[in-house]
């Protein structure tokens, strides 16, 4: 694990070589305090976010004080966050391929030996979850890398350099908190809130910070331009046929070659189902090295169950260790518990799944007093709101390894994302028929035609129950983008309607759905409405979005490196993934006509059998919530009631006071608005923030206050 902080200098070259040059004793002493200044910020930095490396610090100030960040030798500094996987596999080929002298066995030396031999390429050899730094001294050249969901953060921004003279210096790091000893002001940015854009594209909920976008790196070379670009994005398959006459001119005109290329998907069942289990096995099998201990974190559902079963599974079959720990160790997991009466309280039926694999079961009761202790603190490591408890469960989750001793997780993050397990998805895989696999697929023209206007209107059933908003029929210019997929309006249902009425005018063309069918390029938007099934155009759609901003981040990276524990992600090994994209939209989300219901994630439950109980392969999908009633006069009423005062609210400049006042006494009681819920704790997270990173009072027409 580790923490990243990068100041690095975007003077200019008339800047860098002007012959006004002090004398030699004034440019050692100028050079000596600036110097002084860096390691001081950058010790500061780090500090902030010490949670993320807690075992050691290392810092690198180039000799000009341009860059700031620790290096080997050989010209080329890097460092990183996160873990390569199968590095034994291309060390070994570099050492044969290249002269490059390794000097340790660490996985992030490879970062170098690569990029020196494959430049930019380098990163496509990379597997793992990841974020890292590279200075090239020769080159003059800086690159910023993250991994291709998302797994880990990296932030940047451009700020004043200090000295007066327009100079300006970029600045990235792992978390925004990381950028306030480094002179960060931090101001709301009103449209990306109204808007979504925190979520939906490189935004942040602070004006003029921004994400690097997953599987895409970053460059600046020579001290001046910065730009970023793709290195991977997801793809999947054509349809096997083309669904009207407009589209068939499409293709017509685009190539004669694709035409000719598409075909129905020849393999079986069993087949999908075997190249399932081989490359999910494989993924959690290279996860399980490491130098110290590693656990797996079990729930209720099929995702983290499977996990558990196949680390169980190449432990006593294949004699494989789990990190440091010994073959003969019981494998450890950990679990979250609420209380039974809520509905939301899945542990039983963990424990269930933990007696049946013979695994050490270690869990941590998260009652409504545990909830409240940690919202501020979950708040100010996630850096966003979330309208969900959740969020502070996973928070105290990462608490129950770490006091075990334990320092690496495998989760179960990135499954419903890769076999369609949302029921979100369910409408945009019956918008078309699966022409990719007829032969195999058991859902007659007639009855997807029914079971599609039936699934509709279930989702905006279920959002309304939820205290979201459901969304209408109208398909407007966002959806028509993106081929109709009505998972957008699923992306969009939490949007909190309490901001202040100036922001209405200063920002009056913000729709977040829009931002979502903005952000997927040109090219994307054509494969979506041309040629990919709309439920894979569903899957490619949230898993920019929500996946990487809400889910790997909230419910993610964040709230366990708050904790200094690294969490290993099997589902979302790119080359599981890959194969999987490719498989037909039919054996992700299947209809099962003796049931007459559709089996989400169909192809990974039967992949899973081996390593799961019988419950489990028929249990439903619940998704991962929190508890949303709570009683009044309890430690949450009085939490949100603390934070949702008039002065508080008001503080913050962009909410509408008159919006929010009712909020704890609709949210709360035998008959609470889970809706008011949802708004209270948004507000009471942007209340956590304005207090803990300061930030600046929005006002009307840019105007700013402290």
């Amino acid at each position: 694990m580790c923490g990243i902080s990068c100041i690095l200098s975007l003077a200019n070259a008339a800047q860098r070589h002007s012959t006004a040059q002090p004398r030699n004793g004034e440019h050692k002493a100028a050079l000596g305090a600036e110097r002084q200044k860096l390691d001081k910020e950058l010790d500061a930095s780090l500090a902030q976010i010490a949670h993320r490396g807690p075992d050691g610090c290392g810092k690198w100030i180039g000799e000009d004080c341009r860059v700031p960040f620790h290096s080997p030798a050989h010209g080329i500094h890097a460092v990183v966050n996160g873990e390569f996987y199968d590095y034994d596999a291309i060390r070994a080929r570099l050492e044969t391929e290249t002269q490059y002298p390794f000097t340790s066995r660490s996985d992030s030396e490879i970062i170098i030996a690569l990029y020196l031999h494959y430049g930019l390429n380098f990163t496509e050899h990379l597997r793992g979850e990841f974020a890292c730094v590279l200075w090239d001294e020769r080159r003059e050249m800086f690159v910023a890398v993250r991994d291709r969901y998302g797994i880990k953060p990296l932030f940047w921004t451009v700020q004043d350099d200090g000295h007066g003279a327009g100079g300006k210096r970029l600045l990235v790091a792992a978390e925004m908190k990381a950028f306030l000893p480094l002179g960060w002001e931090p101001e709301w940015d009103v449209r990306s809130l109204k808007d979504a854009g925190w979520n939906h594209d490189t935004r942040t909920l602070f004006k003029g910070v921004q994400k690097i976008r997953p599987g895409h790196y970053m460059t600046c070379q020579s001290f001046g331009h910065v730009e970023e670009r793709p290195y991977w994005d997801t793809s999947f398959p054509d349809k096997a046929r083309v669904p009207n006459i407009l589209a068939l001119l499409q293709y017509a005109r685009d190539s004669l070659l694709t035409l000719s290329k598409r075909k129905t998907d020849p393999r079986t069942p069993q087949e999908l189902i075997e190249g399932v289990r081989e490359r999910m096995l494989e993924a959690v099998r290279l996860r399980l090295r490491a130098d110290v201990p590693i656990g797996v974190y079990l729930s209720g559902g099929i995702d983290s169950s499977v996990i558990a079963g196949m680390v169980s599974h190449l432990v006593k079959e294949q004699n494989v260790s789990v990190g440091s720990a010994s073959p003969t160790d019981r494998v450890t997991c950990f679990s979250v518990a609420f209380d039974e009466d809520s509905g939301f309280d899945e542990s039983s039926i963990a424990n269930r799944t933990a007696e049946w694999l013979g695994v050490k079961y270690i869990k941590k009761l998260m009652n409504e007093e545990e909830l409240a202790k940690r919202f501020e603190d979950a708040v100010w490591h996630c850096e966003q709101h979330n309208p969900d408890l959740n969020f502070v469960g996973k928070f105290a989750l990462s608490e129950v390894p770490q006091e075990a001793g334990y320092k690496v997780v495998l989760t179960g993050e990135g499954a419903d994302e890769a076999f369609a397990g949302y029921p979100v998805y369910l409408p945009d895989y019956l918008r078309e028929p699966d022409s990719a696999y007829e032969a195999h697929n058991a859902l007659p023209e007639a009855e997807r035609l029914e079971q599609l206007k039936l699934a509709e209107e279930e989702a905006r059933e279920h959002y309304r129950a939820i205290g979201a908003d459901a969304g209408n029929s109208a398909i407007g210019v966002p959806r028509l983008m993106l081929n109709n997929i009505s998972t957008i309006d699923g992306m969009t249902a939490f949007q909190p309607d309490v901001f202040a009425s100036w922001t209405d005018t200063a920002h009056a063309a913000c729709d977040p759905h829009m931002v979502i069918a903005c952000n997927p390029d040109g090219i994307t938007r054509h494969y979506i409405n041309s040629r990919w099934h709309p439920l894979h155009s569903a899957l490619y759609v949230w898993s920019k979005g929500n996946l990487p901003n809400i889910f790997l981040t909230c419910l993610g990276d964040r709230t366990e490196m708050a904790h200094s524990i690294e969490a290993r992600t099997p589902f979302l090994d790119h080359q599981l993934t890959e194969y999987v994209n490719a498989l037909p939209p039919s054996v992700k989300l299947r209809w099962s006509p003796d049931r007459r219901r559709f089996v989400e994630k169909w192809v990974l439950r039967e992949a899973s059998k081996p390593f799961i109980t019988q419950e489990l392969y028929e249990r439903k999908k619940h998704p991962y919530s929190a508890p949303t009633r709570y009683p009044r006069g309890g430690p949450l009423w009085r939490l949100m009631g603390g934070l949702l005062t008039r002065v508080k609210v008001e503080g913050l400049g962009f909410v509408e006071w008159e919006k929010v006042e009712g909020l704890v006494g609709e949210a709360f009681g035998d008959e609470g608005s889970p809706k008011a819920m949802r708004l209270a704790l948004v507000v009471a997270a942007w209340v956590v923030m304005a207090e803990r990173f300061g930030v600046r009072t929005a006002r009307p027409e840019g105007g700013l206050a402290r």
